[in-house]
């Protein structure tokens, strides 16, 4: 750190601190509103109608790079057995999704799904 000389003196003056003490202290007013307005805390599946809550799982299975074609599988009131989006991987195998929105989700539930 320098030294500040005083031209009119050859004494040397005290060492400047780089930070004052009150700059290194926790701030003491309250925050500022933040910059946009914030999102909810949960998604809020339930709200959406059943076609676009499919809409919105299909467009989820096709962000997966290994993707190579989605499509929703059987028609409303045809025996699907369970199976409501078929997705084709790159490798040529297939996965099965079944869409389901529920409130809370239990391992009970999860099990039941297999």
């Amino acid at each position: 750190m320098k030294r500040l000389m005083n031209k009119r003196s050859s004494k040397v003056p005290p060492i400047v601190e780089e930070n004052p003490d009150w700059l290194l202290h926790d701030p003491e007013g309250g925050l500022p509103p933040p910059p946009v307005a914030p999102r909810a805390r949960a998604l809020t599946f339930t709200d959406l109608e059943w076609r676009d809550f499919e809409r919105l799982c299909r467009r989820l299975a096709e962000c997966n790079r290994n993707v190579e074609h989605v499509l929703a599988y059987g028609t409303q009131g045809q025996a699907q057995y369970g199976i409501d989006i078929l997705v084709r991987l790159t490798d040529g195998a297939y996965e099965v999704w079944q869409t389901k929105r529920y409130r809370q989700i239990r391992a009970a539930d999860v099990r039941a799904a297999d």
